[in-house]
């Protein structure tokens, strides 16, 4: 995303969150921009209506960035859903067949 894509995204997030006080100095959408700005401006765009629709409270960078992560399905998952994937192809497959499962 540019900066002018950048100013927009900006622009919704004060909208979504009136009362947060967020992004209100130039050092802070330097720094957002910085650590968001390899975000597509679709993806991003996206990832803040999702969150917006769920959570009432401002998001931080990590939130919008695993939202977008999650829309771009490029997130690694945790150690939780890898281990739920490995039983799942444990179930499916069995222990012998360890190439078909991979």
């Amino acid at each position: 995303m540019n900066t002018k894509e950048f100013a927009v995204f900006a622009d919704r997030i004060k909208t979504a969150y009136p009362k947060g006080n967020l992004l209100a100095t130039g050092d802070q959408m330097d720094w957002w921009y910085e650590l968001l700005g390899d975000i597509p401006f679709p993806v991003a765009i996206m990832a803040l209506k999702k969150y917006a629709l769920s959570n009432k409270f401002p998001p931080t960078i990590s939130d919008l960035r695993l939202y977008a992560a999650d829309l771009m399905e490029t997130r690694i998952p945790d150690a939780d859903e890898a281990w739920g994937e490995v039983n799942m192809a444990v179930r499916r497959y069995g222990y012998m067949r360890e190439a078909e499962a991979l």
